[in-house]
């Protein structure tokens, strides 16, 4: 007769790692409750198959999760390479054993190749999978899962790949109409923003309809503190791919002497203001906010710099050398050429630098 946990167990429909554990745990007693009571070593071979999948899927589960999660985060931030070497012998022969019948082997099984392999392949099956299957998981698999993919989506962004834009907002949007994002942090809505108009671009007629639509939905998602400077900062940036320079200092700028700026709470927000500042400036040609801006930013990386993560002071700092140089580029027309081709070079061969699309496009736009 099973008892009263056995039988919750078996009702369960969404099946994570504990599930596992709990039900090999269970049958691992039974098996020594019958022991001790025929003392004897012959086991219950019911129970042992039992303990035995329970354990192998436990193991497998967690060592998969495991695995994708530190190559997750050290594309992130510069965390320790740790080793998986048991997995690592076993993991090509999971698709021919039962246990790939199980949804979240497999969706794990692509997931970690999708990391560790970088082919596209396992991506697409890793993204129809959840896209068919998502309610199968338990949540905390959801929205791992989840974030491997549009971390994955975002790696190929900042590698240069602007295809990716499309598979990123498609992701997120997918996500919020099925209910499975509660609340929106400002980093998230702030890369949304980006999205959403880094794909309007791409369009032969550009239109922001989908980015707008987008802020008049979701913004209430915010944590209530955050909306308003969220939306200001997503209306300066869509004005300023929209060509209205002009807007992006009006709502960004409360006062020109003493210069000072909009006050964002979120310390990326204050990052990315500044940055968008030195971008308008570059477009409207002006030569002393231009500069303003420039020391301004580097003032503010450089202070803040204890409270920013490597990474993103990396990206800042290269963005503030490259457009400073583009800015004052000059001398003949073929020396121009040969600063801007070095231009262009260093920028496409830069790990880490923010808005390298746009750059290309203003040294593209210089060389004409």
């Amino acid at each position: 007769m099973k008892s009263k946990l056995q039988r919750d167990l078996s009702r369960e429909t969404k099946k994570g790692g504990r599930h596992f554990y709990t039900s090999f745990h269970i049958a691992d007693i039974s098996l020594e409750v019958k022991r001790i009571r025929d003392k004897t070593l012959t086991y219950n071979n019911v129970d042992l198959e039992v303990a035995i999948s329970n354990l192998d899927l436990f193991f497998l589960i967690n060592q998969l999760n495991y695995a994708c999660n530190v190559v997750n985060t050290r594309r992130i931030l510069q965390a320790p390479k740790y080793e998986f070497p048991l997995l690592e012998k076993i993991v090509d022969k999971l698709p021919s054993t039962p246990y790939f019948d199980l949804p979240l082997i497999e969706v794990y099984w692509n997931s970690y190749k999708m990391l560790f392999t970088d082919n596209k392949a396992y991506y697409s099956t890793l993204k129809l999978l959840l896209f068919n299957h998502y309610h199968v998981l338990i949540k905390y698999h959801q929205i791992n899962l989840f974030n491997h993919l549009q971390n994955y989506c975002i790696q190929k962004i900042n590698s240069g790949d602007s295809t990716y834009y499309a598979e990123l907002w498609e992701i997120s949007i997918f996500r919020l109409e099925n209910g499975l994002i509660k609340e929106l942090s400002p980093a998230s809505y702030k890369n949304l923003i980006t999205t959403g108009v880094m794909l309007a671009l791409q369009q032969e007629n550009t239109d922001f309809a989908a980015v707008l639509q987008f802020i008049e939905n979701y913004t209430e998602k915010l944590p209530i503190e955050y909306r308003e400077e969220a939306q200001t900062y997503a209306q300066s940036y869509i004005a300023f791919y929209q060509n209205h320079f002009q807007v992006v200092p009006q709502k960004l700028i409360v006062n020109q002497e003493p210069l000072t700026l909009y006050k964002f709470e979120d310390i990326f927000y204050q990052i990315d203001a500044r940055r968008l500042l030195v971008m308008t400036y570059f477009c409207l040609e002006e030569e002393d906010n231009f500069d303003k801006l420039c020391s301004n930013q580097s003032v503010f990386l450089s202070e803040r710099r204890e409270l920013i993560p490597e990474l993103e002071l990396e990206k800042n700092r290269q963005f503030l050398v490259i457009i400073k140089r583009l800015f004052w580029i000059h001398g003949s027309r073929m020396e121009r050429t040969e600063q801007l081709q070095q231009l262009k070079k260093e920028i496409e061969e830069a790990e880490n630098i923010s808005d390298r699309i746009w750059l290309l496009k203003q040294v593209e736009a210089k060389s004409k």
